[in-house]
């Protein structure tokens, strides 16, 4: 990515702010899971997106990375089930 083109990636506060306080309507859509490991002394982090919408599943600190590796691994298997349609085509 060049220098010219982060400000298309990078939202000031006050947008961030206009978009928690207003936020767009729910669009449905791809469902991605993302993580960001803490290694071990940072927030470790599983975000579940579906469309224009972001959730955090969990956040979480752990000095041990074993113990981190096997936490994210039982969480992004149930946040992989909120991605599976139920009987009915609703998610999780």
């Amino acid at each position: 990515m060049d220098q010219d083109e982060i400000d298309r990636y990078i939202l000031s506060d006050t947008d961030l702010q206009r978009c928690i306080n207003n936020p767009p309507p729910f669009k449905p859509g791809f469902i991605f899971v993302f993580c960001d490991f803490g290694g071990g002394h940072d927030e470790n982090v599983i975000a579940l997106r579906n469309g224009n919408k972001v959730e955090l599943v969990a956040c979480w600190v752990e000095h041990n990375k074993e113990a981190a590796a096997g936490r994210f691994n039982s969480r992004i298997c149930k946040a992989q089930s909120q991605t599976e349609p139920d009987r009915r085509g609703r998610f999780g």
